[in-house]
């Protein structure tokens, strides 16, 4: 959660105290959509649905694929277009198989026909969220209140699954901006009281500030951790170093937003000990996948169905009839094809093994801090067709734009260079703006927001 630029100037020259009441009460607002009266009846729900057999699950799985194919075809004029094509309008499917005869989508699709991707049945009441990205102007996704309420049911139900109860004290390492980048001494966490959060920036993780962080979470005892892995994994890396144990572990870390690999879940879980744990997640609510006590990433299958081809991700989400998104090309890959024999941790869902291609490099600051999450910086390019920010050096980085057809170069520098003072402060790193043709790709076609050369 961004401060919203109206309120920036006077939020951040306010006395720490007053930042943490105000931070409070923008999180409590945007708390109050994500937990309306429709997250406990879904979470409750969820408890019981987890633990359906494979029959229930297919028949379950049909019968929402079926709805939300008919809904689509009458109420969203992409879907109706596009259907009409194929001569698809009306087709219901027995089987989950023959969802492969319905067209895949791309997030390109979907952005050159963003209002046609709204459903005329939708009320007013619609929540407004956006992807982040690489790939032209973000997605601006609207929810209906009760899927907006199904995705954080979700989310909490894999911290259940570990123990963690809402309401119960806990420590976010996020990408947003609640600390000022100029800001030089602690406290480099602000307090969202009604939530019973620490929110720590992930733009303050250098040395010279990393033994106050440590001593923060020596005094407040976290029981429960979450955020980035690879920010989770410096501070875990930094404890290592210096042969530092918390007096007392947190019970979990579970992490999200970003590809958590094989080295930091093993720094993570070594510095912190205790269990590591994972979920995937996307602004778009086309799919769900959480990790069991196994390791194994289960198909949230109550909210989509999921296809593996040639490792692609296609997903037909049914949960958010507002914005369908139907055999939809995510950009991400899967390790593994989808397993549906029983996991040994009792679930009968479908599950993957792991991801490939959705971390992001970080860039390295004069001062030493790696810095991860400027994906959200590129939300503010508009008017390219694609964008990417390369590191070759210390202390400088490239900004590649590949210009669209109403790309206007000084409001684009201009909102970057912003955003990018806001996350970094002034003169932390040369920023140098190129026009190019294209930008790199990895070999499975995704574009990376971040490329650190110095890294590799």
């Amino acid at each position: 959660m961004d401060i919203p630029s109206i309120f920036q100037r006077a939020y951040y020259t306010a006395p720490i105290l007053v930042q943490n009441v105000l931070f409070s009460a923008l999180c409590a607002a945007q708390d109050r959509k994500r937990y309306s009266h429709h997250y406990k009846e879904k979470f409750d729900w969820l408890l019981e649905t987890e633990w359906w057999d494979k029959d229930r699950i297919k028949a379950y799985q049909i019968q929402k694929t079926n709805e939300i194919i008919k809904h689509a075809s009458r109420n969203v004029p992409f879907y109706k277009e596009l259907y009409g094509l194929h001569g698809i309008s009306s087709r219901q499917i027995q089987n989950l198989t023959e969802l492969k005869d319905f067209p895949i989508i791309s997030k390109e699709n979907a952005r050159a026909s963003m209002q046609e991707m709204y459903a005329l049945t939708a009320s007013r009441k619609t929540i407004t969220t956006r992807t982040s990205g690489t790939t032209g102007s973000p997605l601006v996704i609207k929810h209906s209140p009760d899927s907006l309420a199904f995705q954080w049911a979700l989310w909490w139900r894999h911290r259940h699954r570990f123990g963690w109860q809402r309401g119960e004290r806990f420590l976010t390492v996020g990408a947003r901006v609640p600390v000022h980048s100029a800001q030089v001494a602690p406290p480099y966490w602000r307090e969202d009281i009604l939530a019973n959060r620490t929110y720590l920036s992930s733009y303050h993780l250098g040395e010279r500030q990393l033994p106050a962080i440590i001593k923060m979470l020596t005094r407040k005892k976290f029981p429960f951790i979450t955020g980035y892995p690879s920010s989770i994994a410096q501070i875990a890396a930094f404890m290592l170093d210096n042969n530092i144990s918390l007096p007392v572990a947190p019970r979990l870390v579970s992490t999200g937003s970003d590809a958590l690999d094989a080295n930091s879940k093993r720094l993570i879980s070594e510095a912190f000990k205790c269990h590591v744990t994972d979920q995937y997640g996307m602004a778009e609510f086309c799919g769900n996948l959480s990790s069991c006590p196994q390791g194994h990433y289960h198909l949230d299958f109550e909210c989509c169905h999921l296809e593996i081809e040639n490792g692609r991700m296609i997903f037909t989400g049914f949960a958010n009839p507002v914005m369908p998104f139907i055999r939809y090309d995510i950009g991400d890959a899967a390790k593994s094809d989808l397993i549906t024999k029983p996991c040994t941790c009792g679930r009968h869902s479908p599950y993957i093994l792991g991801f490939d291609g959705r971390s992001e490099d970080y860039i390295t600051l004069r001062d030493g801090r790696n810095i991860m999450g400027l994906n959200q910086v590129l939300e503010y390019a508009v008017g390219v067709q694609a964008i990417q920010i390369v590191q070759n050096d210390i202390g400088s980085i490239d900004v590649m734009i590949v210009p669209a057809h109403d790309y206007n170069e000084a409001s684009t520098k201009s909102a970057l260079s912003f955003e990018f003072e806001k996350r970094l402060g002034v003169n932390a790193i040369d920023i140098n703006y190129h026009l190019v043709p294209s930008v790199e790709k990895t070999p499975s076609g995704k574009i990376k927001a971040v490329i650190n050369n110095i890294e590799a």
